[in-house]
């Protein structure tokens, strides 16, 4: 069975080798998954991917 984190990480992966993108940012209930932080990352969202300057 795949975890909800290994989904989301799937899903970055193939964003970044499909359109390169300069950074990811996840909205809504499992940005908290992502950082452990609640208030910043429902209110703001949490960069999962920021790619190289």
């Amino acid at each position: 069975m795949t975890s909800t984190m290994e989904i989301i990480q799937e899903m970055i992966r193939r964003i970044v080798a499909k359109f390169d993108p300069e950074k990811i940012i996840l909205f809504g209930s499992y940005a908290d998954i992502v950082g452990g932080i609640i208030y910043p990352a429902l209110r703001e969202g949490k960069v999962v991917y920021e790619g190289a300057a």
